[in-house]
């Protein structure tokens, strides 16, 4: 067979041929899953055509491939889409599209990525999502209950935690 499924970790919040760049998978990962039925030399092509455009491939098991895109990407997403629709539909919506600073305008960037494109994205990989906002309402919980109990220590631990993280990207 010769389709080999493959996500490239590369991307921006434009669409369409006005949005193409040339370097766009330079030094970007991309994952690819091999399906029982794909001969060695289609993986093969796939790796090496990714490579010649920088991208550097990595096998990604094909049981964990929704897993983790819902971490990697599609949880993120539906986040900066919430934050931005949630701001879109309060008293701050203009102020907050003129008065930004680096940390809304960064936290929102992918919002204004394709709707279409994304809707699909998270129906599609719906199960894999829920189970992780599941997680997410957990540890967003930890935070309020902090605020609520003016816990300065409870949330530095919860903040510090998530930076040292941040902080250990590659």
């Amino acid at each position: 067979m010769l389709f080999v499924p493959s996500h490239p970790m590369a991307g921006s919040e434009q669409s369409g041929l006005q949005a193409a760049e040339a370097t766009l998978l330079q030094g970007a990962r991309v994952l690819i899953s091999r399906l029982p039925e794909n001969q060695p030399e289609a993986v093969d092509s796939l790796e090496l055509f990714f490579s010649s455009l920088g991208g550097l491939p990595i096998a990604l098991p094909l049981e964990e491939h929704d897993e983790l895109l819902a971490a990697l990407s599609h949880l993120p997403h539906l986040l900066a889409f919430g934050l931005a629709g949630m701001l879109a539909s309060g008293p701050y919506a203009a102020a907050a599209q003129s008065l930004h600073g680096g940390g809304l305008r960064d936290t929102t960037r992918i919002a204004g990525s394709s709707a279409e494109l994304w809707s699909g994205i998270l129906l599609q990989n719906r199960e894999a999502v829920l189970a992780l906002m599941t997680q997410y309402k957990l540890s967003l919980s930890e935070l309020v209950h902090a605020l609520e109990a003016n816990d300065g220590q409870a949330l530095h631990q919860s903040l510090d935690r998530a930076s040292q993280w941040r902080r250990q990207f590659s």
